[in-house]
C-alpha cells in the first residue's frame, strides 16, 4: 500500500463552510468555469489532454475520461461532518482512495486546516507498467491541496 499526503493547507473558512461546499460535487462545475485558459494550455503542453467538457460533476462523484484507460469515477464512499470526506476510485482495476480532512485552525473555527491523502494497492505487475505516472502522485496530491485552499468556500 502507497500512500501520499500534502503539506497542511490554511483556509480562511470554516471546517462546517469547506464540508458543504465539497461534499456536494455538483459544486466542481462552478470550479471548472474558473480555471484560467492559460493553466489549460500548460497541462496540454505537459501531456495532459484535459477537456473539461467530459468532466460530469454529480452530488456524490466526479467522471471523467483517461486515455488508455476509459471512463474513471471518483465516488464519495465515506464522510463525517465537517471533518472529512472519503472517495474510492472506480473504473479502473486498483483499489484507490482520497481523503479530505479538515480541522479548525485555532479556538475560534473561523478557519480551517486542509489536509489531502491519497492511498492505493497495485498489484506489483501493474506498478511497473504505471512506474512514471505513480512517481508524480504526490506532486499530484499537493496540488490538489493547493487547488482547494484556492477556492471561496462562501
Amino acid at each position: 500500500m502507497e500512500q501520499f499526503e500534502s503539506s497542511v493547507k490554511h483556509i480562511p473558512y470554516s471546517p462546517a463552510q469547506v464540508y458543504a461546499k465539497l461534499s456536494d460535487l455538483r459544486n466542481v462545475e462552478e470550479l471548472k468555469q474558473r480555471i484560467p485558459p492559460e493553466a489549460l494550455d500548460a497541462a496540454r503542453q505537459k501531456g495532459l489532454a484535459l477537456d473539461l467538457g467530459q468532466i460530469v460533476c454529480e452530488a456524490d462523484s466526479i467522471s471523467f475520461p483517461v486515455p488508455q484507460i476509459g471512463q474513471v469515477r471518483f465516488a464519495i464512499c465515506d464522510r463525517e461532518q465537517d471533518k472529512t470526506l472519503k472517495f474510492g476510485l472506480e473504473g479502473i482495476p486498483l483499489d484507490a482512495h482520497l481523503w479530505i480532512q479538515l480541522l479548525p485552525d485555532g479556538d475560534s473555527g473561523a478557519a480551517a486546516r486542509l489536509k489531502v491523502t491519497a492511498r492505493y494497492d497495485i498489484p506489483f505487475f501493474m506498478k511497473m507498467m504505471l512506474k512514471g505516472k505513480l512517481d508524480k502522485m504526490q506532486d499530484g496530491v499537493e496540488r490538489l491541496a493547493d487547488l482547494l485552499a484556492l477556492i471561496k468556500y462562501e
